[in-house]
């Protein structure tokens, strides 16, 4: 059986899976965060966790690293 959080994420946007970089971030951008965390206590969300534990977070780092180039006082720029 299908859970809510993936009908919701469809309902939301057919093509989440290419639009969101993970489940989670899908879940934010539909505003269906409740969901996504009953998900994680289901077996197959347990799974999901379990396999992506140990992946680095490079859209989260590139992401920081931007917002920290915009806090400072000046703009680094290619030459």
């Amino acid at each position: 059986m299908k859970h809510e959080l993936f009908e919701e994420l469809d309902a939301w946007n057919p093509k989440w899976q290419t639009v969101a970089p993970s489940i989670r971030s899908a879940a934010e951008q539909a505003g269906v965060m409740s969901l996504y965390l009953d998900w994680l206590s289901t077996p197959e969300g347990a799974q999901y966790l379990q396999r992506t534990a140990g992946t680095p977070d490079y859209l989260g780092a590139v992401k920081a690293a931007q917002e920290a180039a915009e806090r400072l006082p000046f703009n680094i720029g290619s030459t």
